[in-house]
């Protein structure tokens, strides 16, 4: 089921999944900071990890991991990191 779709069965107008590249790893508070819309983020290889010190809160999983790969970004602005890997990993097993 295309992304699209699955905002419009779950009724989320006005919701988009785009890929947003960074160089380095630098550059993310500005990216945050200059896009206020965004509610929320996937995080890749290589940042999973060196992400971490630009985050306001980490889930408990996550900080057991040392590793994210979502975030969310709160009604204030606030960044918390989780780790959905493990749930994948853990369903699979």
């Amino acid at each position: 089921m295309s992304l699209e779709l699955k905002f419009q069965k779950l009724n989320l107008v006005d919701y988009s999944y785009e890929n947003f590249d960074i160089q380095n790893i630098e550059e993310f508070r500005d990216f945050t900071n200059q896009n206020p819309t965004v509610s929320g983020l996937n995080v890749t290889i290589p940042y999973k990890e060196t992400i971490l010190p630009y985050l306001d809160k980490l889930s408990k999983r996550a900080a057991e991991i040392g590793a994210v790969n979502t975030i969310k970004i709160t009604k204030s602005g606030k960044l918390k990191g989780y780790n959905t890997d493990y749930l994948g990993f853990k369903k699979t097993l």
